[in-house]
């Protein structure tokens, strides 16, 4: 951060109940109130994801574009793989399938860095007093960018393959809200956990295997068998993975209930991690 350093503001450590933790009112206020510090450490992670690289930011469309043809030729082409809604064309088949990899990419890198969060930031820690649950939040935001990004894309390969955009793509602002709040609540409770526990970072890792294979991105929730598929729409991402697909490439709103809950839920999640956060950070200048 260099001269970012010298810029934080040393605050007092505070004392707050748990019913203060846990109201949402008091967290947002928190959270504006260190904005200022939430931007550079964006900035500084856009900028280490690329340091020294000759492409720099294009990279951020690049991996995208890379592991989606790859995805792309080994289901469709080598196992033969077919959407319902695609007419068994490979295009519809990498539409779909990519609709279906950004919102994962969005948890996955977001958990994936969590648990080194609060360690990256030790040297800091240990000198200043600066609110620390801006610390999983700087990698966040850049991911967000890169989802945004990977949206761009998408939208581009749409008009391309279809010929249109469908209207229901206004509707990922509603859905966009609840992958950011989720990813954002498990990101604090992993980042308090890696703390105490080293180990966070396999278990994560493994985690997200698990769910890879067993959220909709490479084939649709139909495909389940029906005997399982209550099973597969208790997994959270289940919804998310399909109301992102059918709004940006199917023209298919979501429903409204399961959008509501969705909120209400990612809104939970948010908070449950804030508050989980915020009681342990007393602890991390000493622990790392």
């Amino acid at each position: 951060m260099g001269n970012q350093a010298e810029k934080i503001t040393v605050v007092a450590a505070e004392s707050r109940s748990l019913a203060s933790r846990l109201n949402p009112a008091e967290t947002a206020k928190s959270l504006w109130n260190s904005r200022w510090l939430l931007r550079p450490l964006v900035r500084r992670q856009m900028a280490a994801r690329y340091k020294g690289s000759h492409l720099g930011f294009f990279w951020t469309l690049l991996n995208p574009l890379a592991l989606l043809g790859i995805y792309t030729f080994v289901f469709s082409v080598i196992l033969q793989t077919r959407w319902p809604q695609g007419a068994g064309s490979h295009s519809e088949f990498a539409l779909a399938l990519f609709a279906g990899l950004i919102p994962f990419n969005f948890l996955s890198e977001t958990l994936q860095a969590a648990p080194n969060a609060v360690f990256s930031y030790r040297t800091y820690i240990r000198k200043t007093a600066f609110p620390l649950e801006i610390l999983p939040l700087a990698n966040l935001g850049a991911v967000l960018v890169q989802s945004l990004c990977s949206l761009c894309i998408l939208l581009a390969g749409t008009w391309l393959i279809r010929g249109s955009i469908p209207g229901t793509v206004l509707l990922l602002a509603l859905i966009y809200p609840p992958i950011i709040l989720i990813c954002t609540g498990l990101a604090w409770f992993i980042a308090a956990l890696g703390v105490y526990l080293r180990d966070t970072a396999h278990i994560v890792n493994i985690g997200l295997l698990m769910l890879f294979f067993l959220t909709p991105i490479f084939y649709p929730v139909t495909a389940v068998p029906e005997p399982y598929r209550l099973v597969a729409w208790l997994n959270p991402w289940c919804f998310i993975t399909e109301s992102f697909r059918n709004a940006a490439v199917w023209g298919r709103p979501p429903g409204i209930w399961a959008l509501l809950l969705a909120w209400i839920g990612s809104m939970i999640v948010c908070q449950a991690g804030y508050a989980f956060f915020t009681a342990r950070k007393k602890d991390f200048p000493d622990l790392v």
